[in-house]
């Protein structure tokens, strides 16, 4: 091209016209490289070089293709070359194995030199082809296209993060819901409770399935009619339930508690609470609430109820034998008191304070039995009557508790002991005292009694 062409890249060769040398390796190389940039030029084809060169010059040509400028000889002062090379070479050397390594290494050395060198032919022409290159890139897309690449780009990237930490947030509520989900189960499962809900047009109850779990009933439907609620209600419970929930409607809070059967024939006690639901017009349209299976607190209850009643009957039996037992003690001790008293005075013949004496004996041996038994109920009462088994002799314990009334076995009762076992079957391992003292219990109880109906 002419010296004067301020010619920078390939993209100003747009429908400029090009001298083409007719059968010229070159121009087809030409051709297929400007193919690949999309640009449009005017070929001009002309049968020579030299000819193509002087047309250059007349500036009837805006540039020819042809080699490299060496190979053309001399140019003209007012041409020059572009510095566009479109077919670049491969420049292989080769040496043989062991041989030339000073030449090779002075190439080498040359090479370096050459590309590392801003003012040398080899890297200027490097550097142009691809600049070249780079422009051509740089501007086939508008400005405002590029703007427009960079905010779809900034956009879409702010879209991305956007939806990413959303997701995000979403993953994260769901899985918090789904823990308090399990959570409030397990809750409800450990509590033995669960939800209902009622429709007040058509009846129909809804249970979840901790309700039928904790009270045995089969779920052969997804609601529970009327009927069937009336069928597992406890007989004693269904007219009192039926006529609750014939008004419940007419309170905004529930709460009752009732027995169902199963079908295992178990009696389970439930509490339902809950609260109506109204719409918009203030019209109450179902009811929702909770049912709590109290069996074990009922239970308890009873036990509990059951404890008072026989802490109250044994308070009151202890009573009884306490008023009795001041009764009994007072009559030993009056004998104890008054004929210790005569035997202290001198108005009492010697012969008579022998028989006072006997009968102070007496009446101490029957106070030191009752305060025994006073002892004992305490020690019963506080669980710590201890029993200490040994083998007893039954004849020998009959014998002696007959011995010990029969003296005060009054003579119109007929008192007497009848053994017809033989001495090795009346051995037993128990406690003799325990079994002597109640015995002995028995048999006063029985003279007293026998003996105040003789009285009366």
């Amino acid at each position: 091209m002419l010296k004067q062409t301020n010619f920078r890249n390939i993209l100003q060769l747009e429908n400029k016209k090009i001298g083409l040398v007719i059968d010229d390796n070159n121009a087809a190389g030409f051709l297929e490289y400007i193919a690949d940039f999309d640009i449009k030029i005017q070929a001009v084809y002309i049968d020579s070089h030299s000819e193509a060169l002087n047309r250059l010059k007349r500036k009837e040509l805006f540039a020819i293709v042809g080699p490299s400028p060496n190979l053309l000889g001399e140019l003209p002062p007012e041409v020059v070359s572009s510095g566009l090379y479109f077919t670049p070479t491969e420049l292989k050397y080769s040496f043989p194995i062991g041989k030339n390594e000073a030449l090779r290494k002075m190439i080498d050395h040359r090479l370096s030199i050459y590309k590392s060198t801003p003012n040398s032919i080899y890297y200027q022409l490097i550097t142009d082809y691809k600049k070249a290159v780079f422009e051509q890139y740089h501007w086939v897309l508008p400005i405002w296209v590029q703007f427009s690449i960079y905010g779809f780009i900034t956009l879409f990237s702010v879209a991305s993060l956007f939806i990413a930490m959303l997701r995000q947030q979403v993953k994260t509520r769901t899985r918090e819901l789904k823990d308090r989900d399990t959570y409030l189960h397990k809750a409800m499962e450990v509590g033995e409770m669960g939800t209902w809900e009622m429709s007040l047009e058509n009846r129909k109850t809804y249970w979840s399935d901790e309700v039928y779990s904790f009270t045995g009933i089969n779920k052969e439907k997804e609601y529970l009619t009327a009927e069937y609620i009336k069928s597992i209600i406890h007989p004693d419970d269904l007219e009192d339930v039926v006529d609750f929930f014939e008004k419940f409607d007419q309170k905004d809070t529930i709460e009752k508690e009732c027995r169902i059967i199963n079908k295992l024939d178990q009696t389970i006690y439930v509490r339902l609470v809950g609260q109506l639901i109204k719409n918009e017009h203030q019209i109450p349209v179902k009811s929702i609430g909770i049912i709590q299976m109290i069996t074990n607190q009922k239970l308890h209850e009873q036990e509990l109820i059951k404890a008072k009643e026989t802490a109250e009957k044994n308070e009151k039996l202890k009573s009884a034998f306490l008023a009795n037992m001041s009764r009994e003690i007072r009559t030993p001790l009056n004998s104890i008191i008054g004929f210790s008293n005569l035997i202290a005075s001198n108005e009492v013949e010697e012969d008579r304070k022998q028989d006072f004496m006997n009968i102070i004996i007496k009446q101490n041996e029957t106070l030191l039995t009752i305060i025994n038994d006073i002892i004992d109920i305490s020690k019963i009462e506080t669980n710590s009557l201890e029993i200490v088994k040994k083998r007893t002799e039954v004849k020998p314990l009959l014998k002696n508790i007959y011995d010990q009334h029969k003296e005060d076995c009054p003579a119109s009762i007929d008192f007497k002991l009848d053994i017809q076992l033989d001495y090795y079957d009346c051995i037993i391992n128990t406690d003799q005292t325990r079994l002597e003292q109640i015995l002995n219990n028995f048999i006063s109880n029985a003279l007293n009694i026998r003996l105040k109906v003789l009285l009366h």
